[in-house]
């Protein structure tokens, strides 16, 4: 009987598709067992409880030696400038990429950036180290820039701060003049000719070098030479060099002989103050401030994504 049934083509091949059929919905029934053992024992591991079902755990050799997580956002295949979908595409879709974080032994990633962050939440709650992910850094970075201006700053939060951004030091600088009653004019930050600010006032024009350096770091008489050298082409009617740190005697020997102004990092500190820079109220900031939250992914993830997904 059975010869009878293979030896007809049609039945044959329905009953191939269907041993195929079933070898693959088993073969999906255990990898979603599998991944929910795997993501049971690792909350087991670490107590925390359920987690979102889209996560997914594995096993990993995480040879970078600290706790990381990257995200991802979805995104649509075709779009406009701002994000949103581009609504000439009838068959527009989503694209939705995992984000990841590496812990400990352990890779874990899901498809929705939300599921990450919780868990990194909790994780670090507990009191695991997981380093900031670039989201973080930047919310981190906005607060620095709060703090190193409250009533307890310090010269040398200031000079950690700018020491990574010289060019916003500059930038800096010139709102000390500028609450002086100057127009300021910054060079470009490269080929800047060998001054960084010119300053007019009235008739008078002056140009600043500014440098922010560690307070061990002194400036040397090449750099206020290189000033000078600046100014045989601009012809200005005066010289500044600023710094957070100071000047050796040299440097000072040579600026007194050329009429270079040197402000050093105690008298500019003093600038901050006097000219109302620094807040009356001190500010600390700590982890719970600058670690990302949910409501932050509206600034990542296009505004028709989010309001579909993030906002019912």
């Amino acid at each position: 009987m059975l010869n009878d049934i293979f030896s007809k083509p049609l039945v044959f091949v329905i009953i191939v598709i269907a041993i195929l059929l079933i070898i693959i919905v088993i073969s999906e029934i255990i990898l979603i067992m599998e991944a929910y053992y795997k993501r049971v024992n690792f909350s087991k591991t670490y107590n925390l409880g359920d987690l979102p079902s889209k996560i997914r755990v594995m096993k990993y050799n995480n040879q970078a030696g600290y706790n990381y997580f990257i995200l991802f956002y979805p995104s649509w295949r075709h779009s406009k400038n701002n994000g949103t979908a581009d609504l000439r595409y009838k068959y527009n879709k989503i694209n939705w990429h995992n984000s990841k974080l590496y812990f400990e032994n352990y890779y874990i990633y899901s498809k929705y950036p939300e599921d990450i962050i919780k868990l990194v939440t909790v994780l670090r709650q507990k009191g695991y180290k997981i380093s900031l992910c670039d989201e973080e850094q930047e919310k981190k970075s906005k607060l620095e820039e709060k703090e190193i201006f409250a009533s307890n700053t310090s010269i040398e939060k200031l000079i950690n701060y700018y020491s990574r951004k010289p060019y916003d030091f500059e930038i800096l600088c010139s709102k000390i003049f500028n609450r002086l009653g100057y127009i300021c004019e910054l060079t470009p930050p490269t080929n800047d000719g060998g001054y960084d600010i010119l300053l007019i006032k009235n008739e008078e024009r002056i140009i600043v070098e500014c440098k922010c350096y560690a307070l061990d770091n002194k400036i040397g008489r090449p750099l206020i030479q290189k000033l000078v050298g600046a100014n045989s082409t601009i012809h200005a009617d005066k010289m500044i060099f600023i710094t957070t740190s100071d000047f050796s005697v040299a440097a000072i020997e040579f600026a007194q002989e050329a009429n270079v102004e040197l402000i050093n990092g105690r008298v500019l500190f003093d600038f901050l103050h006097e000219l109302g820079f620094i807040n009356k109220q001190p500010i600390e900031i700590s982890l719970a401030e600058y670690q990302l939250k949910i409501s932050d992914l509206s600034l990542y993830i296009p505004t028709d994504i989010y309001e579909r997904y993030y906002l019912e």
